[in-house]
């Protein structure tokens, strides 16, 4: 079984569910992601950070060969898996906030208003 990971500069390194659970292989893959040069309490620069997340995602958990119904999921969940992570790790309010977009979420804040 494959298991990725991705590591992104801040010391954050993780390993997320089998890309390929067909395969015997235990290999770890990363990628680091560079962010020092992003201000993330921008937007702009929040996006760019996902995008570089969601291509290091890609190369973390591909497979060689061709992909089959079962392997396309277990690379689909890889890569979600992957950017979630990546991104409650990073822990930036603009960036979760972009990535719940990206994926359908709304959060609902409360305020107590006296």
């Amino acid at each position: 079984m494959i298991r990725a990971s991705l590591f992104a500069v801040a010391a954050v390194l993780l390993t997320v569910a089998p890309a390929a659970a067909y395969t015997n292989d235990r290999t770890t893959r990363a990628v680091e992601v560079r962010y020092a040069d992003l201000d993330l309490s921008t937007e702009a620069d929040a996006e760019v950070l996902m995008q570089r997340l969601e291509r290091a995602s890609r190369r973390v958990c591909r497979t060689n060969g061709r992909q089959f119904a079962a392997e396309r999921a277990d690379y689909n969940r890889c890569r979600a898996e992957s950017v979630e992570k990546s991104v409650a790790q990073i822990g930036s309010p603009i960036l979760t906030a972009r990535y719940n977009d990206k994926m359908g979420r709304t959060v609902q804040i409360a305020s107590s208003a006296r």
